[in-house]
């Protein structure tokens, strides 16, 4: 199996990315007996560079923090099939797809039907937005024929899928590198 690399999260890190102690990790706290939150979710609060080694704080409440270093911590990420439905972010409840629309200029109330895509009406025009192999995507309906339509902010779209936690990169939850927070 491959090894979770700095590579592979260091774009969520910015983002509260969500973590826990491994069994290794918990191992390492060297008690004779495993405190309750040991095995809670908690985010990345703080993290360091030094020499090429990662070390990071695991925070479980306003007082309780864990000192991580690698193997010491899961990630726990989101598929992309969540992408279309309504999770909770920032303690707010948002569907992730139309909040990727509405960063294109596609108006909320323009959107007609959320499937794989987004697709809906704006000013008369039938259009279709959607995330594919990597990419982020828009369609026009010009007379009957379905044209491409550049999608511009590519990096700001893949910074909100940092933000959101959703694994779109590297495949960490398939290659069991990350958790997928719906299992939890």
């Amino acid at each position: 199996m491959d090894k979770l690399e700095l590579k592979d999260f260091i774009m969520y890190l910015p983002h509260k990315l969500p973590a826990k102690l491994s069994q290794q990790g918990i191992f390492n706290l060297d008690r004779e007996y495993p405190d309750s939150n040991d095995r809670k979710v908690g985010y990345f609060s703080d993290f360091c560079f030094n020499d090429g080694e990662f070390t990071g704080a695991v925070k479980i409440t306003d007082k309780v923090y864990y000192d991580v270093e690698e193997g010491d911590f899961e990630i726990i990420l989101r598929p992309l099939s969540d992408l279309t439905k309504q999770i909770e972010h920032n303690g707010e409840k948002i569907i992730p797809i139309v909040e990727l629309a509405k960063l294109t200029h596609i108006k909320e109330n323009h959107i007609a039907e959320i499937s794989q895509s987004v697709k809906g009406t704006c000013d008369g025009v039938k259009y279709s937005f959607g995330f594919y192999n990597g990419s982020f995507w828009m369609k026009r309906l010009r007379g009957t024929k379905w044209v491409d339509n550049a999608v511009f902010n590519q990096d700001e779209l893949f910074d909100k899928l940092n933000e959101y936690h959703f694994d779109w990169k590297y495949e960490l939850i398939k290659k069991g590198l990350a958790k997928d927070i719906n299992t939890l």
